[in-house]
Order: structure tokens, then C-alpha cells, then sequence
């Protein structure tokens, strides 16, 4: 205890020290209050998907690079490059797919009270339907940079209501200025 005498002289003194390597223990171990400024969860969304979207172009771009190099390479060379681009086309899904989640997932912090209000009506209500499965329009999109999933919409027939009760989809904005040059 010999050390707080020479830290602080009084009660106010030792208790200042103490605040100030209370704050540096937080700083460095991360424990900090939110700051004040912070924003909101839809920006941080909607940075992280313009994020996302840039790695993206990124790894389209290396792709095209490996392409152009499998046309030069040699056949063992080849073999290898074959499997790169492989192993990058299933990064690019998952790219894609990760910005597709961060979308709905945005759009699902945005929806307003009363759209989440009555999208739990529609589902608690709409029970009567709920064993039947709405047919799936099959991807036509054979373009594998283009985006792997496509919302289905299901309506009604003529003069048959919908058994599958209506569910509140967001609209996915979808970033498709790196797949136009292509």
C-alpha cells in the first residue's frame, strides 16, 4: 500500500489514479461504453453490404485474371488454375449469398410496426394452409456471376384465393453494376 501514498496525497487524488487506470484497463481490454455517436443498425448494415459488394468486384476481377491465365498456362499448370477458379466460383456464391442476407436483413430492421403487425396476423391466422408448398419457379439464369437466388412470388389463381398465407418479403437491391460489363 506504500504505492497510493506516493500517487495521491488525499482521499480525491488517489481516486482520480484509480479512475485513470480504470479507463486504460477498458481502453486496452475493450470494455467501453457505446459511443454516443453511434449508428444506427440499418447504416452499419447498409455499410457492411457496399463492403461486401466491393470485395465482390474484387473477386470477380481475380477471377477474369485467372480465366485469361488458364488460356496461357500449361497442361499441369492448368489443372491447377481449373481448380482455383473452381474454388473461387464457390466464393463468389457465398459473397453473394452473404450480401443477399445482409439485405433481408436489413429490410427486416427497417419494416415498420405496423407491416411486422400484420405479417404476425397473416401468420397466425392463415394456419389452415400451412401444409401446402408453393410451387418454385426454376432459375433460368445460367450466368454464374449472376445472383443465386431469386425471390418467388406466389399468388392466386383466377378465382382461388392463396392457401399460403401473404408473408411481407423485402425487395433485395441487389448491386448489379459489376455483372453489366460481364
Amino acid at each position: 500500500m506504500r504505492w497510493k501514498s506516493k500517487k495521491g496525497r488525499d482521499e480525491k487524488e488517489r481516486n482520480h489514479w484509480v479512475r485513470a487506470l480504470e479507463s486504460v484497463i477498458r481502453e486496452c481490454g475493450g470494455y467501453r461504453k457505446a459511443p454516443k455517436n453511434k449508428e444506427n443498425a440499418s447504416e452499419a448494415l447498409k455499410h457492411k453490404i457496399v463492403e461486401a459488394d466491393q470485395h465482390l468486384s474484387d473477386i470477380i476481377l481475380q477471377v477474369r485474371g485467372l480465366e485469361s491465365l488458364k488460356e496461357h498456362a500449361s497442361e499441369k499448370e492448368r489443372k491447377n488454375v481449373e481448380e482455383l477458379i473452381t474454388s473461387s466460383n464457390k466464393l463468389l456464391d457465398t459473397v453473394k449469398h452473404a450480401i443477399i442476407l445482409l439485405q433481408m436483413a436489413r429490410n427486416k430492421i427497417e419494416i415498420p410496426d405496423d407491416v411486422r403487425k400484420e405479417d404476425k396476423e397473416n401468420v397466425n391466422h392463415g394456419s389452415e394452409g400451412a401444409g401446402d408448398v408453393p410451387d418454385k419457379t426454376p432459375d433460368v439464369d445460367n450466368d454464374r456471376y449472376a445472383s443465386t437466388s431469386k425471390p418467388t412470388v406466389t399468388g392466386t389463381e383466377e378465382g382461388q384465393p392463396s392457401k399460403v398465407p401473404p408473408q411481407y418479403v423485402p425487395p433485395i437491391s441487389y448491386s448489379r453494376q459489376v455483372f453489366k460489363a460481364i
